[in-house]
C-alpha cells in the first residue's frame, strides 16, 4: 500500500467515494460510514483536501491563492483559486490515489441528532468517484450498477441524511425548491445552450451531510475556546 504517513490516522481501508457532477474535476470531499452500532448511531466520516499539506504559508502559491480569495466558474472556463496541477491532481481526491485529507467524524443517532464530533488529520483513498445521476438512481430505487461495500456505505449515508433531515424539520428548518442555471459554450465562447438543472436527491443529501458538518466543526471549536470563522444568515422578513 506505499509508505505509511506519521501521526495520521490511516484510513486507506475504510470504503471511501466522492459525489460530484461528471465535469467536476477539483474533487474536494468525500465520504465514508459505518453502520449503526449498539447505540443506535451512525458513524459518517467527511474527508476535506488538507490544501495546507501541500500549500505552505508564506510562499507565492499561499499568496496568490490569499488573493483571489476563491475559484471562479465562469461559462466554458474556471479561473482556479490553486494551480490545475494542485486543485485537479495532486490535491483532488482521486479514485486509488493516496490522498491527505482533514476528517470530520460525526456520531448521529436515531434522532439526527449529533452526539459526538472528533476532527483528526488522515490520509484516505477513495474507492470509487460517483455522479449525481448515479446516486439518484440508487435513491430512487432505480436500477444501478453499486455493490458491495460501496452500496452499503450509500445506504448508511442515505440513513443518516433522512435522520437529519427529521431533525432539521423539527427545528422549524425550512426547504427551497431552487433551480441552477449552466451556460454552455462552443470552442470559439459562442452561447451553444443554456441548461437547467432542479435540485434533486442526491444532491440535497450532499448538502445535509454538508451543513450537518460545518455545524459540527463550529460546535468542536466553539467548545475548545478556538477562533473560528462563522457565516451568519439574518433571519428572513415575513414576505
Amino acid at each position: 500500500k506505499g509508505k505509511r504517513t506519521r501521526g495520521w490516522r490511516d484510513l486507506r481501508d475504510l470504503p471511501t467515494l466522492t459525489i460530484d457532477a461528471p465535469h467536476s474535476r477539483d474533487l474536494d470531499d468525500a465520504l465514508s460510514a459505518h453502520p449503526a452500532g449498539n447505540d443506535g448511531a451512525v458513524r459518517v466520516f467527511v474527508h476535506i483536501a488538507d490544501v495546507d499539506s501541500v500549500v505552505r504559508p508564506g510562499t507565492a502559491i499561499d499568496a496568490e491563492a490569499r488573493r483571489r480569495g476563491t475559484s471562479v466558474y465562469l461559462a466554458g472556463a474556471t479561473v482556479n483559486m490553486l494551480p490545475e496541477t494542485l486543485s485537479e491532481d495532486r490535491l483532488s481526491l482521486l479514485p486509488g490515489q493516496d490522498r491527505r485529507a482533514l476528517t470530520a467524524e460525526l456520531r448521529i443517532d436515531a434522532e439526527g441528532c449529533i452526539r459526538s464530533v472528533d476532527l483528526y488529520p488522515s490520509t484516505i483513498r477513495s474507492d470509487d468517484r460517483l455522479s449525481y445521476k448515479q446516486v439518484d438512481a440508487f435513491l430512487a430505487g432505480a436500477p444501478h450498477e453499486l455493490t458491495g461495500e460501496l452500496l452499503s456505505t450509500l445506504r448508511w449515508l442515505r440513513t443518516a441524511s433522512s435522520r437529519l433531515a427529521a431533525a432539521r424539520a423539527a427545528r422549524g428548518g425550512v426547504s427551497f425548491d431552487r433551480t441552477e442555471t449552466r451556460v454552455v459554450v462552443d470552442e470559439d465562447q459562442a452561447l451553444v445552450d443554456v441548461v437547467s438543472r432542479a435540485q434533486t436527491p442526491a444532491n440535497t443529501l450532499i448538502e445535509r451531510l454538508m451543513v450537518a458538518t460545518n455545524e459540527g466543526v463550529a460546535s468542536w471549536l466553539h467548545d475548545r475556546g478556538l477562533p473560528g470563522v462563522y457565516r451568519v444568515h439574518p433571519a428572513p422578513d415575513a414576505r
